[in-house]
């Protein structure tokens, strides 16, 4: 998730919001909040209480053209990583959608899609798309156990039936405006739709970031991630989700480095109550244990087991329940629970 200055955000905030309110009526105001309980052994040996919110702005310019405004906070210091305590803007961007010829172009800053599983993922205070607090491990290593890697430029998506298309090029894979080698990500996926809301997608994203300067918060390697994604529903009441491919990053301080990674997820609806289970790898060619899971450069083996449960209060208060294991390569395991509950605006 982007950092930004506070002051510099409100300030946006409010001349775009002032702006918008005084020449056109569509505006909406929106959010999350995430309140849990977390604990986590033997890593840290850590328990404590812990929250974040969203706060969304949305701005009908036109019929076409929509802009986004995000800012999160949470008091900071927590082992998830929420962004705080100050407020953060992690998304600001403009969309023009046709729905006549199924396009939208979004420009400014993004969730990075790679993959259909970032359609899922918990967005700090936002879980309402996953059936899981904590995200799995091939997220998890790009963003953080409860982040969506952010990107700044431009992504288009066009529809042919029942055929999709999404086409991004940005700065890299550094979620702020900074891009000293002048290269650029690219990234293209191509997904078709069947029955039993089924879906089927391939993406390919590659970027150059092995020249960025260490105060970028980019990965500072050449990146590189094919993968493949299924999903598709049984019996109405089951939904199976997969996703497998290969990353690679050739960083400047160490060799080449290639990674499998692999998730499959399989839930259960009887609502009010959604009962899941989860596994997720994340494999080097050639692991060691020298660390434990924190960034995209790790070189340890790990699988992660969850599960998770989801009751429906209503259809915008969810509470929350996540057990989950780490199991690391000839090293310790991380095992971990998180409880709470999650509310919309």
């Amino acid at each position: 998730m982007g950092r930004r200055n506070f002051f510099f955000s409100l300030g946006l905030f409010l001349i775009l919001g002032g702006h918008v309110f005084s020449s056109h009526p569509s505006v909406t105001l929106g959010g999350s909040y995430l309140g849990i309980f977390n604990a986590r052994s033997p890593l840290n040996n850590t328990a404590h209480f812990d929250y974040a919110s969203n706060v969304d702005m949305r701005i009908n310019f036109s019929p076409n053209v929509e802009g986004v405004v995000q800012l999160q906070s949470s008091p900071g210091g927590g082992d998830l990583g929420f962004p705080g305590p100050e407020f953060v803007l992690t998304d600001i961007a403009l969309t023009y959608v046709d729905d006549r010829q199924n396009f939208s172009a979004t420009f400014g800053s993004f969730d990075l899609p790679i993959g259909r599983n970032t359609l899922y993922l918990t967005n700090n205070a936002d879980a309402f798309s996953s059936q899981f607090v904590i995200n799995s491990l091939f997220y998890s290593a790009l963003a953080g156990p409860v982040g969506t890697l952010n990107t700044l430029g431009l992504k288009l998506e066009k529809k042919w039936g029942s055929i999709d298309s999404t086409w991004v090029v940005s700065n890299g894979s550094g979620e702020d405006a900074r891009n000293a080698s002048s290269a650029f990500l690219g990234l293209v996926s191509l997904g078709v739709s069947f029955e039993n809301e089924g879906y089927f997608s391939v993406s390919l994203v590659s970027s150059d970031d092995s020249e960025d300067a260490d105060t970028s918060t980019s990965f500072h390697s050449y990146f590189s991630v094919g993968m493949m994604d299924l999903e598709y529903s049984l019996f109405e009441r089951w939904k199976i989700k997969k996703y497998a491919g290969r990353c690679s990053y050739d960083a400047r301080s160490m060799p080449s480095r290639g990674v499998f990674v692999y998730g499959v997820e399989v839930s259960y609806n009887f609502s009010p109550i959604i009962v899941a289970y989860r596994q997720s790898a994340w494999n080097p060619d050639n692991p060691s244990e020298n660390m434990f899971l924190k960034d995209i450069l790790s070189d340890n083996s790990v699988t992660r087991y969850q599960a998770g449960l989801t009751y429906s209060v209503t259809s915008d208060v969810f509470l929350r329940a996540d057990v989950y294991r780490d199991d690391y390569l000839n090293s310790s395991q991380v095992h971990g629970v998180v409880v709470g509950i999650n509310g919309r605006f």
